[in-house]
């Protein structure tokens, strides 16, 4: 246990000041996330409590106390090997569509105002919340409008991502509504000889039938 002294002042002369004493638990030996505390360093600026840590890769870093017990420092912030990872790449490529303009899809996140969430700015919180993506899934926003965050995302195939982009047609038949491409697959046929049918018979309705 550490006793940490704070000044108060209570006039306007610097003189005159108030002392409070406070209790700081001792954090060396605790583990927070990837971060090992080592043992306590100076206080900061404004007298916060410090510790020296030893990140999971072998780093070691000066960190808040407070930092390391709301969550808001989880480790030094290298990728830990994983920079060649399909995590890493999925993450850094979020990061640069919607945050870069000459990114080449820009356009279609970034500039359409889709954001990533604050926490999601580091790698770790990413893949913490994540995992590391399944085979054949890839990242996946179940509101398209919505921006990128824990809640709104999703590891998904390919196929349930072209269900839900913007341009996707849906086409209701027979009480049932699937995408152009879903029913392209359903008939064995391509999706151009599947929009050909749809001119030729024209609107469908009701009990209509492409076959």
């Amino acid at each position: 246990m550490y006793t940490l002294l704070f000044y108060q002042f209570t006039t306007k002369n610097p003189k005159c000041y108030n002392v409070f004493m406070a209790h700081i638990i001792d954090l060396t030996g605790k583990t927070f996330h990837q971060w090992t505390v080592l043992n306590r360093a100076e206080n900061g600026n404004q007298g916060a409590p410090r510790w020296n840590c030893i990140c999971k890769c072998g780093r070691k870093k000066t960190v808040r106390g407070q930092a390391l017990r709301n969550g808001n420092s989880r480790s030094c912030g290298n990728t830990h090997g994983m920079s060649k990872t399909k995590a890493y790449k999925t993450w850094i490529n979020m990061i640069r569509r919607c945050t870069r303009p000459l990114s080449a899809r820009y356009k279609d996140y970034g500039g359409r105002g889709i954001k990533v969430c604050k926490r999601w700015q580091r790698f770790e919180n990413f893949l913490a919340d994540m995992g590391k993506p399944p085979k054949n899934k890839t990242l996946d926003r179940k509101n398209n409008d919505g921006d990128y965050c824990k809640s709104n995302c999703q590891w998904a195939t390919r196929r349930e991502q072209a269900r839900n982009r913007r341009n996707t047609r849906w086409i209701t038949l027979e009480g049932r509504t699937q995408s152009a491409s879903e029913w392209a697959r359903e008939l064995g046929i391509t999706r151009q000889a599947l929009y050909l049918r749809l001119r030729r018979n024209g609107v469908i309705a009701g009990n209509s039938t492409l076959r």
